[in-house]
């Protein structure tokens, strides 16, 4: 039950807003360490939401 609630959070979530990752390029992805889940250690993301329309 709880997944399915994900499913529907995040699926209106994507839907309604129009996400943007600010001051980020492509470089700042590369700094990922590979263990069983993945871990990121670059500067922080920073996201901006847009209503949309």
């Amino acid at each position: 039950m709880a997944w399915a609630e994900l499913y529907l959070f995040f699926g209106h979530l994507f839907r309604k807003l129009d996400l943007k990752v600010i001051n980020t390029n492509i470089d700042d992805f590369r700094s990922f360490k590979d263990f069983f889940v993945p871990v990121y250690e670059g500067k922080p993301l920073h996201i901006v939401g847009t209503e949309c329309i």
